[in-house]
């Protein structure tokens, strides 16, 4: 971490590449960038095939960073491989000197530009892990390059607790009752939880007792859970083996809601002791052109088709309506790892730009995006990758089976035989 202060206020050093998870990298570079007091911005770039090719699209990324580098600010980049190449003479650091002040050229299509960097100006450039060896090693090798993961972070003792933590989980999924023919491969629901992730949440509650980390923990993860490993989590050796936590689970996956009807309901309950319920991510089975609208919703199903100006125009138009006070986005398992991120990011960045307080006494305003899966039948079936976004969001995670479901309390679930608790939860 010192290593990475020293090459940001040394004016003289590089740029930097910070390759981390894929989920978590703009979570580890906001906590590492915390103490430092300079502006920075944060750029994802769009994955809209409408965008790529648009050249009006890559203007604007480089409008919004002349300012900063005018200023001597912080950009962080994730996501902008279509403007990379206009912007190589920024990385070289290949200046020209005008009157005592220090300018890049910058080269879209035919068009060149000079814009004006301060001395203390630093580029971040975001890599994901797992697409490094993808990287042109030309472009790698204009940077400085730190790796870092929550491991780094955490000491000895909170690195074992993230074990023992992570064990407890895996072994929810791990169904040792081997008298029972379980038809659904529930491994691939448990989403948004793997070792890293768990490093991350105890990082960033490190202030808190194990005790508490441990609780917290076991408190979000839960509500993530689908009707199918809470079914397996009852007919496994698990409830046996970890006896408390399995109280707990159960206790914390009770107060989640069952069904959308039932999450709009907990929206209105001021009393609800709920972590900033103003923001939302649903997982679910239903289909994603299952009807939810009702008069306080303007929804939006996102597609290949669509571009920043759209989600923008969307965006916008939601904020600026008296009577729409709940946005809903819904994205497919098979796009949200390409979208989820970005589009979260516009939204919060609309936020901060025009100084909206979502939780405005008279006008309170919801944003929720609904992610549609699928049931994985059998292992031979293609799984979704399962971190599809960090706890570390300011984003409240709940999985809703069935949006228009009944009402199914865990307690009905154990009356049930395997058999028939089953197809009770398929048929819900």
């Amino acid at each position: 971490m010192n290593v990475l202060y020293k090459k940001i206020f040394d004016n003289k050093s590089r740029n930097y590449i910070f390759i981390s998870g894929v989920t978590k990298n703009q979570f580890l570079i906001k906590i590492l960038l915390n103490s430092i007091n300079r502006n920075k911005l944060y750029l994802i770039g769009s994955i809209f095939e409408n965008d790529l090719k648009c050249e009006k699209y890559s203007m604007s990324i480089i409008k919004k960073i002349k300012e900063p580098m005018k200023n001597g600010d912080i950009v962080i980049m994730n996501n902008l491989e279509s403007i990379y190449p206009s912007l190589y003479d920024l990385f070289n650091q290949k200046f020209i000197d005008i009157y005592k002040k220090k300018y890049i050229k910058i080269t879209l299509g035919y068009t060149n530009s000079l814009f004006e960097v301060d001395n203390n100006f630093k580029c971040i450039v975001l890599i994901d892990d797992t697409k490094l060896n993808e990287q042109d090693k030309s472009f790698l090798n204009r940077f400085e390059k730190q790796f870092f993961t929550f491991e780094n972070l955490l000491n000895n003792d909170e690195n074992n607790l993230s074990k023992q933590i992570y064990e407890i989980l895996i072994n929810i999924i791990d169904n040792k009752n081997k008298s029972i023919n379980a038809t659904i491969d529930i491994s691939n629901h448990l989403i948004n939880c793997n070792l890293e992730e768990i490093r991350g949440i105890i990082y960033k509650n490190r202030q808190k007792s194990v005790t508490e980390i441990k609780n917290f923990i076991l408190r979000k993860i839960s509500w993530t859970y689908s009707q199918d490993i809470i079914m397996n989590l009852y007919y496994s050796s698990f409830r046996f083996t970890y006896k408390e936590e399995f109280k707990q689970i159960i206790d914390y996956y009770t107060l989640k809601p069952n069904n959308f009807n039932e999450f709009l309901n907990m929206l209105n309950n001021n009393n609800l002791d709920w972590e900033n319920k103003h923001k939302n991510i649903i997982f679910t089975f239903s289909h994603i052109s299952e009807d939810i609208d009702n008069i306080d919703i303007k929804s939006k199903i996102i597609n290949d088709n669509d571009c920043e100006k759209s989600v923008l125009y969307f965006i916008e138009n939601f904020f600026n309506s008296e009577q729409k006070k709940i946005m809903v986005i819904k994205i497919d398992k098979n796009l949200c790892h390409k979208h989820l991120n970005y589009i979260k990011n516009l939204i919060d960045n609309y936020i901060i730009e025009n100084n909206i307080n979502l939780i405005e006494p008279n006008k309170p305003k919801y944003i929720t995006f609904i992610i549609h899966l699928n049931r994985i039948i059998s292992k031979t079936e293609k799984a979704i990758n399962n971190m599809i976004i960090s706890h570390l969001t300011t984003y409240n995670q709940i999985f809703i089976d069935n949006l228009k479901g009944d009402d199914i309390l865990i307690t009905q679930l154990y009356n049930f035989k395997y058999e028939n608790l089953f197809y009770k939860l398929i048929k819900n």
